[in-house]
């Protein structure tokens, strides 16, 4: 946490498209990345097929997921200017992209979850003069991140992706919320009794 929050009080002063910045995108998203590549291979396959143990399976990725999309919402608020938020903004923008790329849909989904937050939302939109306090490329930006990984078709986007990175032999870490909806789904429409049978 202190070594994201050195990284983004480095980043406001910074001119975006510059080298220095992407070079702190590419950090950010790296470090992320391995992150959650760490808590995805603590995970076991095995206990999540078991009723009592998969809450406990998938602790260590809804925990990294939780985190970093309340560290995301919480970078944008504490600034203290609009402009500053701003930018903070954008920077968050740029690095779910960057995870994106990397197939680190754990990490884009965060970001995403923190970008589309009701305080987040409250800050950049004046319900009462219906008037935006960001461009519109930044808007559509955030919208569309967001859209990305809606549940429609029970998540159908970000199964695609990651089917299509796995038939190519790409890293890919998977939004966990896909497979415990699968799990939960197949546990509790394939129960292994009958009831009271009469």
């Amino acid at each position: 946490k202190q070594k994201a929050s050195d990284l983004q009080t480095r980043v406001l002063g910074m001119k975006r498209g510059s080298a220095e910045y992407k070079e702190c995108v590419r950090t950010f998203s790296s470090d992320l990345f391995e992150a959650s590549a760490a808590k995805f291979r603590s995970t076991n396959p095995a206990a999540m097929a078991l009723e009592k143990e998969a809450a406990d399976a998938f602790s260590p990725l809804i925990n990294q997921f939780n985190q970093v999309s309340a560290y995301v919402c919480d970078s944008i608020l504490k600034q203290s200017t609009l402009a500053e938020a701003h930018k903070n903004l954008v920077f968050w923008l740029d690095v779910a992209e960057e995870s994106l790329r990397r197939g680190d849909y754990l990490t884009a989904q965060a970001i995403a979850s923190g970008l589309g937050s009701p305080p987040i939302s409250r800050l950049l939109y004046d319900a009462n003069t219906q008037k935006f306090y960001i461009a519109a490329e930044e808007k559509n930006r955030v919208d569309k991140l967001c859209s990305q990984f809606n549940r429609e078709g029970s998540f159908k986007l970000t199964r695609e992706w990651t089917e299509k990175r796995l038939a190519a032999h790409q890293v890919v870490i998977p939004f966990v919320g896909v497979y415990s909806t699968d799990i939960t789904f197949a546990r509790d429409g394939n129960r292994d009794s009958k009831g009271k049978l009469k």
